[in-house]
């Protein structure tokens, strides 16, 4: 097994979230980088996702130390998500429709992926997980509380393999939008995109139920400042990796 300082990663799952534009795909990029000069291989599930609409089989990532992930997946399910379901449109569908896409995309993935990388021991370093759904669905719905969320079968088979850690992005509403509106490539369109809606998921990586949830399950959360310019808040991602990684 890799080691660093005595200490075994191999098997470490941590997942990064965080409202719209705080940055996220910036701190994934700067630790794919760093473990990339460290020797480390790695599989981005998504650049598959893309390639061939279908999630790899086991054969295609084993070799690899670390699974980059993300959800909504780039398999058929989560394109469904993503391009119909939560972009902007003249149709509005339900929350609770939206929310059983997002389990039932979620229960693919852990069963095709996440659960053979985690048993063979694999790094996974995943862009949003059940925990964006606790946070984002029950903003959407009253009706969506936590304990509903929480049994959905995709949403409870991820939180019975909860992460190490939860890393949720921080940043004013105000510059979350003006990064969200000076994206040259990724321009989403998502229905999540919009400030009282940005602060109301912020608030709500706060809550206290929400946070009690998770640490019952082991997971350790850390609120990471992105408010700082692009060179420094790479440099204190790093360090935040380094930290919790002790490479």
């Amino acid at each position: 097994a890799i080691k660093s300082c005595g200490v075994d990663i191999l098997g470490m799952f941590i997942v990064i979230d965080g409202a719209d534009g705080t940055g996220k795909s910036t701190v994934l990029n700067t630790w794919e980088d760093f473990l990339k000069q460290e020797g480390y291989s790695l599989f981005s599930l998504k650049n598959f996702w893309k390639e061939n609409n279908a999630h790899p089989d086991e054969a295609e990532w084993e070799k690899s130390d670390v699974i980059i992930s993300a959800e909504p997946t780039y398999a058929p399910m989560g394109r469904i998500i993503r391009e119909e379901l939560i972009r902007e449109s003249d149709v509005a569908y339900p929350p609770e429709a939206i929310a059983q896409a997002f389990s039932l995309d979620r229960l693919i993935l852990y069963h095709k992926v996440i659960l053979p990388a985690l048993k063979a021991k694999k790094i996974i370093i995943q862009d949003r997980s059940v925990t964006t759904s606790l946070v984002y669905q029950a903003v959407q719905s009253a009706a969506l509380t936590l304990d509903r969320l929480a049994g959905l079968p995709g949403n409870q088979l991820a939180l019975e393999h909860a992460p190490d850690y939860l890393i949720v992005l921080e940043l004013p509403v105000e510059k979350a939008m003006e990064r969200l509106q000076g994206r040259d490539t990724k321009k989403d369109n998502a229905i999540f995109e919009h400030p009282e809606i940005i602060k109301k998921n912020m608030r709500a990586f706060h809550n206290p139920d929400f946070c009690r949830r998770l640490e019952q399950k082991g997971v350790q959360i850390i609120y990471f400042d992105t408010s700082d310019k692009i060179d420094i808040m790479r440099e204190k991602a790093l360090n935040l990796f380094k930290k919790i990684t002790k490479l």
